[in-house]
């Protein structure tokens, strides 16, 4: 029996390379050390992507890092 896991991006079934990234939410606290500021608001989620998602994703992390947030729709 053969069984695949798909990639959680795009749903196609994982081959020889995977990428796990990790996804975390967290809340700032106002007025708290500098250094606990920052606090889990819930836990994080796993992700296993295929070369073509993880190479898109990284990408667009570029793109966000370049115009320093998300860039304005056009129009």
């Amino acid at each position: 029996m053969a069984f695949s896991i798909p990639c959680d991006a795009c749903r196609t079934p994982l081959r020889d390379e995977v990428v796990t990234i990790r996804v975390s939410t967290f809340a700032v606290v106002n007025g708290g050390p500098v250094a606990s500021r920052l606090v889990p608001s819930e836990r994080p989620h796993d992700y296993l992507l295929c070369t073509s998602c993880a190479e898109t994703l990284d990408a667009y992390v570029r793109l966000v890092e370049a115009h320093r947030g998300v860039p304005e729709p056009a129009g």
